[in-house]
């Protein structure tokens, strides 16, 4: 199974747990920032699921903000990526997330600065998002994500689609 497949299994089932502990999911929704999810008891079952090699504070902020994140998140939508899904369009040329919210998420440099206007972004979408790859992201969370967020949103290909464009050719081709 590759690391990616293995990754979301774990988070979804992750979530899928958190579906059913109610109790768990209250109190990481009545958290107002990434410090105060580090206080719920949950978040370390995450841990342990998706250990990484750095067990780090860093590392738990992030997993805390994932932990987070997923007491939000209605139903796992798999069918694009997060960034593509942030862009859907309603009510015809509206898109579900404001191209000016999106600016300003992409800006957050740090996954302190990320929680909150993600939480917000959720509840705009009703909880239907891609779940692994938000917590993919989130969990890596830097300039690379930050630009594959804004290739997928503004629809053009995403960086590791650009592997078969040689060196040098990437002004030509366009």
């Amino acid at each position: 199974m590759s690391e990616n497949v293995e990754f979301a299994r774990k988070v979804e089932g992750f979530w899928q747990t958190l579906q059913q502990d109610t109790a768990s999911r209250a109190a990481l929704k009545r958290c107002h920032d990434v410090t105060e999810t580090q206080f719920v008891p949950a978040i370390y079952e995450l841990a342990r699921a998706i250990r990484t090699q750095r067990e780090d504070y860093r590392n738990l902020e992030r997993i805390g903000a994932v932990a987070g994140l997923c007491a939000w998140v209605r139903d796992i939508d798999r069918s694009a990526a997060f960034g593509q899904q942030m862009s859907r369009t309603i009510a015809g040329d509206t898109r579900l997330v404001s191209e000016m919210r999106f600016r300003r998420l992409i800006q957050c440099q740090t996954v302190t600065e990320l929680y909150v206007p993600l939480v917000r972004i959720l509840r705009l979408m009703k909880g239907q998002i891609n779940l692994a790859d938000l917590a993919q992201s989130v969990l890596y969370w830097g300039d690379a994500t930050r630009k594959n967020w804004a290739y997928q949103y503004y629809g053009a290909t995403t960086v590791a689609d650009t592997s078969d464009i040689p060196d040098g050719d990437v002004l030509a081709s366009a």
